[in-house]
């Protein structure tokens, strides 16, 4: 599988769970997948994650959009890039 539209968030607090992020990210598109990476011990968020488009263009637009944010109580102001 190809990274192209791979987009790594940082930033997330430890309540980000893959719905919460597929929903702060999915109106800049078709989101493929989204992952939260966890701790292995407490199942707990470690703070960033994956969200993969169907477009790499629409990752762009994320990323540009989202970058240094923050939405809600579930992020703190967010890194976004380019897997």
């Amino acid at each position: 599988m190809s990274d192209e539209g791979k987009l790594f968030i940082g930033g997330l607090s430890y309540e980000t769970n893959e719905e919460s992020l597929a929903a702060a990210f999915g109106k800049y598109g078709t989101i493929e997948k989204v992952d939260v990476i966890r701790d292995k011990e407490t199942g707990r968020s470690r703070g960033f994650g994956f969200v993969k488009y169907d477009n790499a263009d629409d990752a762009k637009d994320a990323m540009t959009a989202m970058n240094g944010k923050s939405t809600t109580s579930v992020f703190a102001p967010i890194f976004c890039g380019l897997k």
